[in-house]
């Protein structure tokens, strides 16, 4: 059922890539390559930027927006940057947003339910130096808040989902295997559970509080070779805890 395109050549690695309004998707590997490209019409548009937008991470404003976060500073003090960036997919053009208060590289933007993105992790000024405060920004105001009360610094680019009850899980990071946890963003506390840490190079929340991971993370860390196992997870039960599921063929 369905059917495959022809084989497009992209202009440059699609590091990071983000789907916008109008059948057009926004794609780049740092800050001299993003290139907005009309599938339709396999049209590739170069756009500029201020930034070196290596590794950041990225969210959708609810107005349609993308908000770019973080990215590689380029030297070995200060490998984070604590860059903002917003691309406008109406103009095809960046803005620069207020600076966070930490810098990071390899960080996660999640879009909360109002609107606003919770942004966790990062390195900072050298590998593992991560930055375990969380920062919230406010499209309507412009400006950043830090979640202070809320330190916990895990590794880079983790899985974040937002649950419908408002609070953000944490269910794993692409580099380490860590514990499931979920941050309750307005008490600002973190809450275990499942202590485990349950590798999983991969994620999705396939339905609402339903998440599975597959394979591993501990590949990009050249400590062996990768896995081939999935689990799954129902946040929905009183007690949720990883349950392996029947492993992919590779």
């Amino acid at each position: 059922i369905g059917s495959w395109s022809q084989v497009y050549s992209l202009p440059t690695v699609a590091v990071n890539l983000v789907l916008l309004r109008d059948n057009k998707v926004l794609f780049y590997e740092d800050g001299n390559t993003p290139t907005v490209w009309d599938y339709v019409n396999s049209v590739f548009y170069p756009v500029t930027t201020n930034a070196n937008l290596f590794c950041s991470g990225h969210a959708s404003l609810a107005d349609g927006r993308i908000l770019m976060v973080g990215g590689y500073g380029g030297d070995s003090s200060h490998i984070g940057i604590a860059d903002a960036e917003i691309f406008d997919p109406g103009n095809n053009s960046f803005t620069t947003a207020p600076s966070m208060s930490y810098r990071r590289w390899y960080p996660t933007a999640t879009t909360l339910g109002d609107g606003r993105v919770l942004v966790t992790a990062g390195w900072q000024t050298t590998e593992h130096s991560n930055a375990g405060i969380p920062e919230i920004y406010d499209p309507t105001p412009n400006s950043w808040t830090k979640l202070a009360a809320a330190n916990n610094p895990f590794e880079t680019y983790p899985f974040m989902y937002l649950l419908p009850n408002g609070n953000v899980v944490h269910v794993g990071g692409s580099e380490y295997p860590t514990i499931t946890e979920s941050l309750n963003v307005v008490a600002q506390t973190w809450t275990t559970i499942d202590p485990r840490a349950i590798d999983g190079g991969s994620s999705s929340m396939y339905l609402p509080n339903k998440i599975v991971k597959a394979g591993s993370a501990s590949d990009s860390q050249q400590s062996g070779p990768s896995s081939n196992t999935t689990y799954v997870i129902d946040l929905t039960q009183d007690a949720p805890l990883w349950q392996q599921t029947p492993p992919m063929t590779f």
